[in-house]
């Protein structure tokens, strides 16, 4: 019997955690890494060290695995197109990986699906910002890069049209949002296979630290069956809007008015970032 390698894309604790859960299936793993002193590099015995924003490092890693997915959601999206179109099986596919990597991207195809999302758009510049808080209750405002920001960062609060001129000099698209209050933050995994097979695990409760998640408890507390999120008809659809297999994250902050969610989004990875005691 000759037992599949999976390679991932990326050095850190997800793709870590990825391995472990991976020893007691027999499934061998694969890593392209940064440096070796990467998380994950410290206890995969097959680590390929290089650029994963360069095609043919990539190509080269890709040769010796079945399958390729990610522990982060950098890689980019044209060089993913290529390996598919070189028939190197990814996992989820630049498809479905594209809403995790360009938030704005995300939004207008959660708005087509007709999900609840806070008042957002694109903007130009400050005076931009200005003009979107004018268009609803005012200030703060919440910026955010569409690409690249993770665990806090790429992130602002902003009070008022001086403050919001940080956030273009990161060099990409900014996205507007109307900041929401609300009492807490649930998420919901997701798995699907290429069969169509799909898996969804409880509804857990994250708590955010400096805009990291800092701790999850597992499954949420003071759900009902009558409480959204709805059980898994809700979470099991939307994956497959995303058109690939993978993992996908269903996030929703949920208001003080019970039964409102003011948004949800995807977050197709290894291992989400509320979800790795899944892989324990």
């Amino acid at each position: 019997m000759t037992f599949p390698v999976v390679g991932i894309i990326g050095g850190g604790q997800l793709a870590r955690m990825a391995h472990q859960a991976a020893i007691p299936l027999g499934i061998r793993t694969r890593l392209l890494a940064d440096t070796p002193q990467d998380s994950a590099a410290l206890v995969v015995n097959d680590v390929v060290l290089g650029d994963y924003r360069d095609l043919d490092t990539l190509r080269r890693f890709a040769a010796g695995c079945d399958v390729v997915t990610f522990d982060h959601e950098h890689v980019p999206t044209e060089h993913l197109r290529t390996l598919l179109a070189e028939g190197i099986a990814v996992r989820p596919g630049p498809e479905a990986l594209v809403f995790a990597q360009d938030k704005g991207l995300m939004r207008a195809k959660l708005d087509s699906l007709g999900v609840p999302c806070p008042r957002h758009r694109l903007v130009a510049d400050p005076a931009d910002v200005a003009a979107f808080a004018a268009e609803g209750d005012g200030w703060p405002v919440v910026l955010k890069t569409t690409r690249g920001g993770y665990d806090g960062k790429g992130v602002w609060v902003v009070r008022d049209q001086e403050e919001a001129a940080e956030p273009f000099l990161a060099g990409v698209a900014v996205l507007a949002e109307e900041k929401v209050d609300f009492v807490r933050e649930l998420a919901a995994d997701v798995v699907r296979s290429p069969h169509g097979q799909a898996v969804a695990y409880p509804v857990v409760e994250s708590w955010q630290k400096d805009g990291i998640c800092h701790e999850v408890t597992a499954p949420a507390p003071g759900l009902s069956p009558s409480s959204p999120p709805r059980p898994r008809p809700w979470r099991c659809g939307w994956p497959g809007n995303w058109t690939s297999p993978g993992t996908s994250r269903s996030s929703c902050s949920r208001p003080g008015t019970a039964g409102s969610w003011s948004t949800s989004w995807p977050c197709v990875r290894t291992t989400p970032a509320t979800g790795p005691w899944t892989a324990r």
